[in-house]
């Protein structure tokens, strides 16, 4: 279920978007994972921020 529909977000990434630096795909060692996609983190941050899961899972790993 997403947060909120694509005629909406969409928009928002395309700014969003827009103020992220230039990806530098190319390691000199090779060796790291590779970054996860921009639209998957801006949407997961949507998620939060509308479902409001944020707040909850930080007071659940503080009564840990």
């Amino acid at each position: 279920m997403p947060a909120l529909p694509p005629y909406i977000i969409e928009p928002i990434f395309e700014q969003f978007a827009a103020l992220l630096p230039e990806r530098n795909i190319d390691h000199p060692l090779g060796c790291h994972r590779p970054r996860i996609p921009e639209r998957v983190v801006f949407e997961k941050l949507v998620q939060i921020l509308v479902f409001d899961t944020g707040v909850r899972l930080c007071l659940l790993e503080d009564s840990r």
